[in-house]
């Protein structure tokens, strides 16, 4: 009630308080509400409403109000004050995306002005930066860079490869080729093929027959048995199932399902169609599938995990001698080494771009599927 209310007379009373309901009305009038606008528009004014807000998320910045919490803003509550009946000054609160006047936090509303899909900053319920997908920065639950839908990862994107010539496991640098040891096996090693599972684990194809797990930390080796064929040059994960891994050899021309315990491998259909030279394989998201470099012909291949089928993809547009191929998972790019020289390669079309001359010979290439500290670390 108006506190001069009872010093007026009736006929007073009652033009001043119609004066008071106009001008009150009027903030309400230019949020262009609707009955329903929820202030998303063009012009980011923001929604008004003429009951209480429902929204219930709490803390501090709100992305969309489906989260759990008590954020209630004040639409019916606004702080609406009026100085006399010609002008209103009004502080409202009702979605505008200023203060909460329960929480005293800052609340964005639906104003859009601090919201997950604008890449500016919400807190949500991580009290952290979230650009949603704009792939600049959001730590979720794990404390790390995430970068949404970009393929960009924060430790940057490498292959590991194994150097027969010096005996030593080598990081390369998947934007200059660059390559940092790792470790030195000290012994003489002979490795055509390596992969790391889906398990974390590092394997290797030692001399195309027996598997070998390698600690990528110390370039220790542990046996697990011959695999029962020989010429297996290429060794890649098994994308969906843990404890198994994919082979091919160029002896019998097959598709080999190895498994990791034993080592023993099981032929995949009955043959893969094409007579395989040099080659290397790799497992793909993309296909769901493998993807196969043959040196007999210089041309990318696709593979069949359930026929055990080849099936030419492209010619690549360089000469292929020794292989060594790897589809990254981390940002779905495909690359190959050959004669000491990296590339990355196109398989829509089997074109290639030269990332560095490596300037000894490769004959594989591995891609980690989970973290490896030790190597993450290295610089």
């Amino acid at each position: 009630m108006n506190m001069y209310a009872s010093t007026l007379r009736p006929s007073s009373l009652l033009s001043l308080s119609c004066a008071t309901l106009l001008l009150c009305a009027a903030p309400l009038a230019c949020s262009d509400d609707g009955g329903g606008s929820t202030g998303d528009g063009a012009d980011g004014t923001a929604e008004s409403a003429d009951t209480e807000s429902t929204d219930d998320e709490v803390g501090t910045s709100e992305s969309n109000g489906e989260e759990s919490g008590t954020n209630e803003g004040s639409s019916s509550e606004s702080m609406d004050t009026t100085d006399s009946t010609d002008t209103t000054d009004t502080t409202d609160t009702t979605e505008t995306g200023t203060m909460d006047t329960e929480t005293g936090m800052m609340d964005t509303g639906d104003t859009g002005m601090m919201d997950t899909g604008t890449g500016m900053m919400d807190t949500g319920d991580t009290g952290v930066m979230d650009t949603g997908d704009t792939g600049v920065m959001d730590t979720g639950d794990t404390g790390v860079m995430d970068t949404g839908d970009t393929g960009m990862v924060e430790d940057g994107v490498y292959l590991v490869h194994v150097r027969n010539d010096l005996e030593t496991l080598v990081k390369i640098d998947v934007e200059t080729g660059e390559e940092t040891q790792v470790c030195d096996f000290g012994e003489n090693v002979s490795y055509p093929s390596i992969t790391f599972g889906i398990d974390g684990q590092l394997y290797g194809s030692r001399q195309g027959q027996f598997l070998d797990i390698i600690d990528p930390c110390d370039c220790s080796t542990t046996f697990i048995g011959s695999m029962g064929y020989t010429g297996i040059n290429g060794i890649t994960a098994n994308g969906l199932e843990i404890l198994r891994l994919y082979g091919m050899t160029n002896v019998q021309d097959v598709l080999l399902d190895i498994d990791t315990q034993t080592a023993a491998a099981t032929e995949v259909g009955n043959g893969l169609g094409v007579n395989v030279g040099t080659h290397g394989s790799t497992w793909s998201n993309d296909i769901v599938g493998l993807y196969m470099i043959n040196g007999n012909d210089d041309s990318l291949y696709s593979v069949d995990i359930i026929s055990g089928i080849a099936t030419f993809v492209a010619a690549l547009d360089v000469p292929i001698g020794t292989v060594g191929i790897e589809w990254h998972p981390e940002n779905g790019m495909l690359y190959t080494c050959t004669d000491g020289h990296l590339y990355e390669v196109d398989p829509s079309d089997g074109t290639t771009m030269e990332i560095g001359n490596m300037a000894h010979p490769c004959t594989n290439l591995a891609a980690q599927w989970t973290a490896v500290e030790c190597i993450d670390d290295l610089p």
